[in-house]
C-alpha cells in the first residue's frame, strides 16, 4: 500500500473543494430557476385576483355562477 504525502491530502482536499463548488454553482442556478417560476406564479395569481375583482363588481351574477353559487 502506497503512503499518502501531504501532497496527496493537498490534491484530495482541492479536490473536494472544487466538487463542494460545482454542487454550490448548481444549487444557485436551481434556486434561481425555482425563484423565477415562483414570481411568474405570484404574477399569474396577482391578474387573475385583479381580473376576479373586475368580474365581481361589474357582474356580481357571473362571479356566482363562475364559483357554482
Amino acid at each position: 500500500m502506497l503512503e499518502q504525502t501531504p501532497d496527496d491530502d493537498v490534491a484530495a482536499i482541492h479536490s473536494r473543494i472544487i466538487a463542494l463548488e460545482k454542487l454550490i454553482d448548481n444549487s444557485q442556478k436551481e434556486l434561481d430557476g425555482l425563484r423565477t417560476d415562483y414570481e411568474s406564479l405570484l404574477n399569474d395569481h396577482e391578474s387573475l385576483l385583479e381580473k376576479y375583482k373586475q368580474i365581481s363588481v361589474n357582474n356580481p351574477q357571473e362571479t356566482l355562477e363562475l364559483l357554482n353559487i
